[in-house]
């Protein structure tokens, strides 16, 4: 029996970590070298010397601080800078030595910081130089330019001042908590691409400096009005006043904060307001693209961008444009293009709102994108029901028309041969076939508005009803220009059906037709004084009612007084 192990075609890789960048390496023996050996060779052992050595420990964080920028970007300028300055106790070491002095035995090292003082803290240029020299920086580059130049700046600045105003260990304190400021600036510097704008930090800085003095000077004048008045405890009181008017003041301080954010990059949300009046815009507005640009308006003012583009295909991103997909599920919907208010992109925080708002975004463009599928295939059911009534007007024209109208003269023919009553009757019903016959074909394919000219046609259409043994039909018409051929065939249409049904059914003797402005729209009435009553609508009803629904417009049959029927048709602005 032979048993077979058959081996996987494609064994799993072992994974393996990445390799340590050589740049850390070396970075690391440079810093053990140039500052680790001088700080534990002459580790001060009295306080005088810690004090003078306090700014020299400090160097050794910064120095950690450009092995880590050299970890995340193994080429940085300033990782390197970092280093360099943390060299800074080797060259006091050697200057120590070379100009020895003071007692024989004592630490060069710390001798030479403990008379020289700021002298040692010139190193604190290198990353300010570093970083003034990058190439092609990046927005994000240059934020960090700002930073690193005036933490370094700072920092030399404050320990200056500490040595020549106070004490030297005022000044270790300052030295070194200036050298650590400098190392945690540069240590970020290669954790975050890109900070936030300058201008942020400083007014978070400015704010919370202003609540501070302002709860300091009310503690202030609560202590001094204590002292005054002799109060027992004026210092407790005046430290719960300071406390007290903090806990009130921060509050403020919070709210301008928002403020100020909300001015330079928008809301960051979108309100159930919002949401809920784009979807009633979707029922009403007569293009359903219009809604798109409403939400790019919305999107613009919640994340603060100079402009934003909403479309429903899938586009290249223009030159300065940020392109960000609209996806529901898996399929693709449209494409939103933001404009960004800097050349450089978008701000994180403005990055963050966009990602927030694009699920959103992306059901506003699907329903969009529904609404004109389903515009066009009201309008292809449209289409294809005018085919349908041209076939039926075609047959009634060429085949009934001609029937009618050869009876017609035969019956006419026989009436002067024999004159019968009966000849008489049937010629009359023939004529009145015709005329029904006539009035058919006109509702069906108005061919007077042919021209263009709407109240031409109208009038044409009333004066065919008018007169003989009908009604009398009086028209008012005020309609204005520009009315598009959708809108007046529902006109013309409507006022041939009210008419029709004035005669056949209401058995009215007069009939009132108006066309008229209102605001907002179009109205047209057929009114006439017939018997009135309940009216059931037929098939011709049925089917214009459902027409003007399809546009937005109503159709509505009402009573009319003191008697008879009305008929009314309205059309918005955007229908017409």
């Amino acid at each position: 029996m032979v048993i077979t192990v058959l081996a996987p075609a494609n064994p799993p890789l072992e994974q393996t970590r990445p390799a340590v960048p050589t740049s850390v390496i070396l970075g690391s023996l440079l810093l053990a070298a140039t500052c680790g050996l001088p700080l534990v060779g002459e580790f001060p052992r009295d306080e005088t010397a810690s004090v003078a050595a306090l700014p020299l420990i400090a160097w050794l964080a910064l120095g950690i601080a450009g092995i880590v920028v050299l970890d995340h970007r193994p080429r940085s300028l300033v990782g390197w800078a970092g280093i360099g300055a943390a060299a800074t106790p080797m060259g006091v070491l050697i200057a120590g030595y070379l100009w020895p002095s003071g007692v024989a035995g004592e630490p060069q090292m710390l001798r030479f910081a403990a008379q020289w003082g700021p002298l040692t803290l010139v190193a604190l240029v290198l990353p300010a130089l570093a970083v003034m020299l990058t190439a092609d920086p990046s927005r994000g580059d240059q934020r960090w330019r700002v930073w690193i130049v005036a933490a370094c700046m700072g920092a030399l600045g404050a320990a200056c001042l500490a040595w020549f105003v106070a004490t030297h260990a005022a000044y270790g304190a300052t030295a070194a908590a200036g050298i650590g400021v400098v190392a945690l600036v540069v240590a970020a510097s290669g954790f975050v691409a890109e900070p936030r704008p300058v201008i942020e930090p400083l007014v978070d800085i400015g704010l919370g400096v202003a609540a501070l003095a302002v709860a300091a000077g009310a503690g202030a004048v609560i202590l001094q009005i204590a002292r005054h008045e002799q109060i027992f405890g004026a210092e407790a009181l005046g430290a719960f006043s300071t406390a007290a008017t903090l806990a009130l003041t921060l509050p403020g301080a919070w709210w301008l904060r928002r403020e100020f954010l909300t001015r330079r990059y928008g809301t960051g949300v979108l309100s159930a307001d919002e949401i809920a009046a784009l979807t009633a815009d979707l029922k009403t507005a007569a293009d359903p693209r219009e809604l798109l640009t409403k939400a790019g308006a919305m999107v613009t003012a919640t994340s603060g961008v100079d402009e934003t583009r909403l479309l429903l295909d899938e586009v290249p991103a223009p030159d300065g444009w940020d392109c960000w997909p609209l996806l529901v599920g898996d399929e693709l919907v449209g494409t939103m293009l933001l404009h960004p208010s800097h050349p450089g992109g978008l701000e994180a925080r403005q990055t963050r709102v966009c990602r927030q708002l694009l699920p959103t975004i992306a059901l506003v463009a699907r329903a969009v994108a529904l609404a004109i599928d389903a515009e066009y295939a009201r309008n292809d059911v449209a289409h294809q029901r005018d085919l349908e009534r041209a076939r039926i007007l075609a047959d009634l024209h060429d085949d009934l028309g001609p029937v009618l109208a050869g009876m017609s003269m035969r019956v006419q023919a026989a009436s002067e041969t024999h004159h019968l009553p009966e000849l008489d009757a049937l010629a009359s019903d023939l004529a009145s076939c015709r005329a029904d016959l006539r009035r058919i074909v006109s509702g069906l394919s108005p061919t007077a508005l042919g021209d263009g000219d709407v109240s031409a046609a109208i009038a044409a259409l009333v004066a065919s009803f008018d007169g003989g043994n009908g009604p009398d039909v009086t028209l008012t018409t005020d309609i204005p220009d520009g009315i598009d051929t959708h809108a007046s065939v529902l006109i013309y249409r409507a006022i041939a059906e009210g008419i029709t049904n004035a005669i056949k059914h209401a058995h009215a003797t007069h009939v009132l037709v108006a066309v008229e402005r209102e605001t907002g729209g179009l109205r047209m009435s057929v009114t006439d004084d017939g018997v009135g009553g309940t009216l059931v609508p037929g098939v011709g009803l049925e089917s214009l009612r459902n027409r003007v629904c399809e546009t937005g417009g109503t159709l509505s049959i009402e009573q009319a007084a003191p008697r008879g029927t009305r008929l009314v048709l309205t059309l918005d602005e955007d229908d017409r």
